[in-house]
């Protein structure tokens, strides 16, 4: 295979991928949304999120959005849902310092794209709650100018939460891409997710940590938990540290010129 030609796959790949996310939403709910808000700046979305009942569904309009910090903490109920999800999947871009909390149980987020931001600590996406999603969502080149720096780009510190058919690229700094808390978060997954360029500033930089029950090697049946399924990597690094009970069902795929 030729360097051309390889590189032909690798970006066919790529679009493949990101089109299979944004086209693939799949989110269920048991009833339809009673009511749909948009928002087109910081200050609609927060009121958006404080009016939203079970069952709503919020409206980020397609655009830039810069250093928006989003406290996704709707009222909503294993049944209906609240969601939050891009006008357009792709089409709002978050950018700046912007960071998005999952404060409250049973919510879903979709479509957005975190691109060529950057923070100075803490995580881009924060699941600080239970019973949430994270679906169809970019993570594109988020780094900081110094590449010491460290912040993850996903962190789960609740329980029972997914992220899936999301996208990431680009990261070149330290701290793992996707961290999962040390106490107190049980029973996460990340599956059908696409790495690729994955690099860091060494060891740190892993794709995965999970932590939890034998982060120490301690012997016992307790655990994280966490589920790492059917995901794909092209030239990203896989490596992680894992607690105890962490299935990883991982599909890899490396492109390498001949």
């Amino acid at each position: 295979m030729t360097l051309n030609s390889t590189l032909k796959k690798r970006h066919f790949l790529q679009r493949s991928w990101i089109a299979a996310c944004f086209l693939a939403v799949g989110i269920t709910q048991t009833t339809t949304a009673q009511t749909v808000r948009t928002a087109a700046s910081g200050s609609q979305l927060n009121a958006a999120i404080a009016a939203s009942a079970p069952g709503d569904t919020i409206v980020m309009m397609n655009g830039v959005w810069t250093d928006v910090s989003i406290n996704f903490g709707a009222t909503a109920t294993a049944t209906r849902q609240v969601v939050l999800r891009a006008q357009t999947p792709g089409k709002v871009i978050l950018t700046g310092a912007s960071t998005l909390t999952f404060s409250a149980p049973n919510l879903v987020a979709s479509g957005l794209c975190f691109k060529g931001g950057a923070l100075s600590s803490g995580a881009i996406v924060n699941f600080n709650s239970s019973n949430c999603r994270l679906t169809n969502t970019a993570f594109i080149k988020y780094n900081p100018p110094v590449r010491s720096t460290s912040y993850y780009w996903v962190y789960f510190k609740g329980s029972y939460n997914r992220m899936d058919k999301c996208y990431f690229t680009g990261k070149n700094h330290h701290q793992p891409a996707v961290g999962n808390h040390a106490s107190g978060a049980r029973y996460n997954k990340v599956d059908s997710c696409f790495f690729q360029n994955m690099g860091g500033s060494g060891n740190g930089s892993e794709i995965f940590r999970v932590w939890g029950y034998g982060r120490y090697d301690e012997m016992g049946t307790d655990g994280a938990f966490f589920t790492i399924e059917n995901n794909l990597f092209d030239a990203a690094e896989t490596a992680g540290r894992y607690a105890h009970n962490t299935p990883i069902l991982t599909t890899r795929l490396r492109i390498s010129p001949a």
